[in-house]
């Protein structure tokens, strides 16, 4: 699922994975969609759909040899994420992660790491880590 996905369309799943996206919907209220919820609508509105971004059952799926730049998007707002899909995750997680323990909310997003994975959903998906992950 993209993470874009994840941030603005309603769900009821009970697991979210995101595997190494190009990029990510941040949680923040300033940085303007689809980079992150700001200008999605009213303060009290935008806060809520954040709250409830942090709070779905996310995994961050990373292959920790991620940092090449096939398929990368980089314009600005993905740049500004970080200088690869891994640090881009990395980034992301740290700051929802943050953003959620500032405000006292609750955070349901889990991080997995796959050594010596790069850009490859297959070997991700096939690793001991993802398979524990999902028992």
């Amino acid at each position: 699922m993209k993470s874009s996905v994840a941030a603005f369309a309603a769900t009821d799943a009970t697991r979210i994975v995101l595997a190494n996206p190009s990029t990510w919907v941040l949680p923040s209220t300033t940085e303007r969609a689809p980079y992150g919820f700001g200008q999605t609508g009213s303060p009290a509105a935008t806060e809520q759909a954040l709250r409830a971004y942090l709070a779905l059952p996310i995994t961050v799926m990373l292959g920790t040899a991620d940092t090449g730049s096939h398929n990368l998007a980089m314009d600005r707002e993905a740049v500004a994420q970080g200088a690869n899909r891994l640090m881009r995750g990395r980034n992301t997680f740290a700051m929802a992660e943050a953003v959620a323990r500032e405000h006292g909310w609750r955070f349901g997003w889990t991080k997995l790491e796959v050594p010596d994975v790069g850009h490859s959903d297959r070997q991700i998906f096939a690793s001991s880590e993802a398979v524990e992950a999902f028992k």
